[in-house]
């Protein structure tokens, strides 16, 4: 992915930034990856080489990554980080790299979030499935998972904020616990949203299916901001078409009324 440097930041992050070592390796698609609108996920992989980021817009995700790596040095030998697993999936292989797994069964998956994302759980169901899909892949590879946990770090914690507002958490890192489900309802889950992608690896940009209103956050957050791959997708780009011919109607309306 082309990266820009607009505050000309130092070249140590750039490096550090375009050495990312993430690989879904043999992997067509990863459990993350599925958890996202097929549209959102096939334009980023399909136009990676196109989109382009500021160094100052993955500073964040450097942060967690870096966070990752330190953590796993200092795991003892009850524990298994950053392995990656696989499972075949309709034909499909799929991998699931989960951040700890310790002996005890318990799963453990680093986040480097808001305290908003915490207060008020908007990630919570991604965050069910993909360590329930991990729980899922860990066990089909001879791995025992009985307990699931989110570890929370929150980027914009603040320890005033502890006094001024209710139920603020108590601290910056904060454990959440996650209901394992069933593997056949994780089975479930997961064979239809592979189902799902392959329905659209191979459909031209204009017939992917096109990601619902939830999908698209609230006044499309993720389209204006997050979506990746927004500067390549058809949906988006007629919605923006259509509100600008609105605007410009609303603007003829409103000086025909003066």
């Amino acid at each position: 992915m082309p990266l820009t440097n607009q505050y000309n930041l130092p070249d140590a992050l750039i490096d550090a930034i375009k050495n990312d070592p993430y690989t879904k390796g043999k992997g067509k698609y990863s459990i993350t990856e599925l958890l996202n609108p097929p549209q959102v996920a096939i334009l980023k992989q399909r136009y990676k080489d196109k989109i382009t980021t500021d160094v100052s817009d993955e500073i964040w995700r450097l942060f967690g990554k870096s966070f990752h790596a330190y953590i796993g040095s200092y795991q003892k030998s009850d524990v298994l980080t950053e392995e990656i697993y696989y499972k075949e999936i309709e034909g499909v292989l799929i991998k699931a790299q989960a951040d700890a797994v310790y002996t005890n069964a318990l799963l453990d998956d680093y986040k480097v979030t808001s305290v908003y994302t915490v207060r008020n759980g908007s990630r919570m169901n991604d965050w069910e499935w993909q360590t329930n899909g991990y729980a899922w892949i860990l066990e089909e590879n001879g791995y025992e998972v009985k307990e699931l946990r989110i570890i929370a770090i929150m980027r914009d914690w603040h320890e005033g904020n502890k006094v001024r507002q209710r139920n603020y958490p108590v601290c910056q890192i904060q454990p959440i616990y996650i209901k394992r489900k069933s593997n056949e309802e994780i089975a479930e889950y997961f064979t239809e949203r592979v189902k799902l992608f392959e329905k659209n690896y191979e459909r031209p940009d204009s017939l992917l299916k096109e990601c619902t209103e939830a999908e698209r956050w609230i006044d499309n957050a993720r389209c204006r901001k997050y979506c990746e791959g927004s500067s390549f997708c058809k949906q988006w780009e007629m919605m923006k078409f259509i509100a600008e011919k609105e605007k410009q109607a609303d603007k003829t309306i409103s000086a025909q009324g003066d």
